[in-house]
């Protein structure tokens, strides 16, 4: 939550969605400890710790969670981090004190007391545990706990986070779950004008794959959930601390230039309508077709993804060396899953995986070709009908593209075989085949001219090899062009010449029956770069006109796919036949975007409203812990709400963000209405409308 709002209302916030989330896991149960940097530094102060060393100390103690007093005070003397042992001794006897800040520091340890900071980190908590129970957190989830610090220094107020309750005492601590904590500077260290500007902010991040893991590990009892945790441990980095002396303060000096890296793009509210509406489409899809969900990691071993890429390995983004391995961030989604395959000895298997990938190419905005982007891909391994299996990814593609309401796009097929076939016929070596696609496969984007000069230089393809390919790749059409191709001699002498064309063929017969026909066409100039693509190749594209015409005019691949029946068993001895497809997510979000901002420029601000959304308004001021428990009781009862985060928030000015983002209904509250115990239903559209009812039938009464 960043802005000019109640910073004690959002801290309350973020603690109760914590509470939220991890009640509705079902994670057991759990303590929200919480924290304040005022009282972290005034008590290093009052420990004489010197004022520049405090980050470092604070960075220290952060560990105190799994290591030892022992361990911490050794790093504090080798780091020369405090000047004496008596400065050691007071923090020991303060941050290994296991107590409830806000109940037992005033009794226990008055001389802390003096301290404005942490008088002021004292007097924020109690307001802060005030308002989490308005938020309708019970008081026995939350501990002020002085032994909570957090690592990073960009924290300037509340710190929190959730850790588990196990009761076997003879598992380790699994560590936090959730985290978060307020960071009012951090923005502003961003701005390079003469006078920056500070934005206030405060924020939750919830640890999902961490709790997936704790959860999964209870089922299956002690020595596997020790083993989980022992895991978590380590990936929280390494034990070994950094070496305090030589590090930079974390100020910026140097001026740059305040923009996402080249190739990359911030997603806006506005934006993410369009990228969910994709997503949940093609994900409907993907699961009607009996498809399951598999994540692998955002980057891999640098020699599983080289040599499968063609010319195109150069640009996949390697990574600095990583613990002794070479790993790379993955180009496609393709590779990773047949080694997934290949580990685990799965042979039969259909899989849909959305997830960013990322390319060292050229990016283009205005045609949707970013860095990094998000793909969402469907797969079928295993030793299934072939041509069945190509077909179904065919379909998937026509009826994602159908639901969407892209515009007019026609689905081109080839075959790698007949493509090898073709251009043995017209001259090209074997060696050179992959060569000779991979300059091919550009037609979309450059005229013939060029990819013939490209043949021709680079590829050292000879001329008149070159022109038979030029008056081939030209060619279109569907079964008739079969026929034809097939009644060519050398075609049909050759192994590969018969075979793929009968696959092509039988695929564009089912594509008849399905009534897909009229989007599938074979098309000679399609050849697909990737090296490892052994059968059946096609692509999606935009058009502009509504006819497949000389004019028709391409705006770009958004989907492509095809057949891989080699890539498992180049990782073992495991061969799993595979036919796949992947979804360009960023052209089909930006081709949406642009067609919606052509026939309705205005958009809501933020997101759609949801017809369950309400608008809690206040009318009056000083009524924040009221609005907080109205906002509570909606939430509970699964509406979506939204309310001013400001803490005296002027009544006309609610009104009209309720308006501007057409939420239907809102709910007032104002001191006559709290007095007698009810509410103001607002009705905003279409008909402006209120009534006064009671605040117990208030759920009972907008739900109706």
């Amino acid at each position: 939550i960043a802005g000019e709002y109640n910073s004690f209302q959002s801290d309350a916030e973020c603690l109760s969605l914590m509470y939220e989330v991890l009640s509705k896991m079902n994670i057991g149960d759990f303590k929200l400890r919480i924290n304040h940097v005022s009282i972290l530094k005034g008590i290093l102060q009052q420990c004489d710790v010197a004022t520049d060393k405090i980050p470092f100390v604070l960075e220290i103690l952060a560990d105190l969670s799994h290591k030892p007093w022992s361990a911490i005070s050794e790093i504090l003397l080798y780091f020369q981090l405090v000047e004496s042992l008596s400065t050691l001794d007071k923090l020991q006897y303060y941050f290994t004190a296991d107590f409830n800040l806000l109940l037992c520091l005033p009794k226990h340890f008055p001389e802390l007391l003096n301290s404005k900071l942490v008088t002021q980190g004292l007097k924020d908590l109690t307001i802060i545990c005030n308002l989490c129970r308005s938020f309708g957190v019970p008081s026995s989830v939350i501990k002020c706990d002085l032994t909570l610090v957090r690592k990073f220094q960009y924290y300037t107020g509340v710190i929190f986070e959730a850790v588990p309750l196990i009761s076997l005492e003879s598992l380790p601590p699994v560590g936090y779950i959730a985290s978060g904590g307020r960071y009012d500077n951090l923005i502003g260290t961003m701005d390079q004008r003469k006078k920056p500007k500070s934005l206030p902010s405060v924020g939750v991040s919830i640890e999902v794959d961490v709790i997936a893991g704790y959860l999964e590990a209870r089922k299956y009892g002690e020595e596997t959930l020790k083993q989980e945790i022992e895991l978590f441990q380590r990936l929280r980095g390494p034990d070994s601390p950094v070496d305090f002396p030589q590090m930079k303060s974390e100020k910026v000096n140097q001026p740059f230039e305040l923009k996402p890296a080249k190739g990359m793009r911030d997603h806006h509210a506005d934006q993410m309508i369009f990228r969910k509406k994709v997503f949940n489409t093609i994900t409907n899809i993907f699961k009607n077709h009996n498809a399951v969900f598999l994540e692998t990691p955002i980057y891999e071993l640098r020699d599983i993804l080289t040599g499968k890429y063609g010319e195109d390995s150069k640009l996949i983004y390697d990574l600095e060396n990583q613990d002794g391995e070479q790993v790379s961030l993955r180009y496609d989604m393709t590779v990773p899953l047949a080694r997934f395959l290949c580990q685990n000895m799965i042979q039969n298997y259909k899989r849909y995986q959305i997830a960013p990938v990322f390319r060292r190419d050229q990016p283009s905005f205005q045609t949707g070709r970013y860095r990094q982007f998000y793909q969402c891909d469907f797969d079928i391994a295993g030793s299934y009908d072939c041509i069945d299996s190509d077909f179904e990814c065919i379909s998937i593609l026509h009826e994602v593209l159908s639901q969407l309401n892209i515009g007019d796009f026609r689905i081109k097929i080839n075959h790698r075989q007949f493509l090898e076939c073709l251009f043995n016929v017209c001259g090209v070596p074997s060696e050179k085949f992959s060569q000779v696609c991979s300059s091919v496969d550009k037609l979309d984007k450059k005229p013939w001219d060029e990819v013939r000069r490209e043949l021709l230089e680079e590829k050292q393809i000879d001329p008149s090899c070159a022109d038979k390919i030029g008056l081939q790749v030209v060619r279109k059409g569907g079964c008739q062009l079969v026929d034809e191709l097939l009644s060519n001699v050398d075609i049909d002498a050759h192994p590969l010449g018969r075979v793929s064309l009968n696959n092509l063929r039988q695929v564009l017969i089912l594509c008849e029956k399905a009534g897909l026909l009229d989007k599938v066409q074979f098309d000679l100039s399609l050849a697909r770069g990737l090296d490892y693509y052994t059968g059946i190749i096609f692509e999606a594209i935009l058009i502009d006109t509504d006819t497949y015409n000389e004019k028709s005019i391409s705006v770009g691949s958004i989907a492509g796919g095809g057949r891989y029946d080699n890539l498992v068993g180049m990782f073992g001895d495991l061969n799993v036949p595979c036919v796949g497809l992947s979804f360009g997510i960023e052209r089909l979000c930006t081709t949406l975007e642009n067609k919606h901002n052509a026939q309705s420029p205005e958009i809501n601000k933020y997101s759609l409203p949801s017809p369950k959304m309400i608008y809690v308004i206040t009318a009056q001021k000083d009524l924040v812990e009221h609005r907080i428990t109205v906002c509570q009781e909606l939430l509970s009862a699964g509406f979506t709400v939204a309310t001013s985060l400001k803490p005296n928030p002027k009544y006309l000015t609610q009104i009209q963000e309720a308006e501007e983002r057409s939420i239907p209904l809102a709910i007032i509250l104002g001191s006559s209405e709290i007095e007698n115990k009810q509410v103001k239903l607002r009705i905003l559209s279409p008909v402006v409308q209120e009534e006064l009812i009671n605040r117990a039938d208030m759920i009972d009464r907008v739900s109706s």
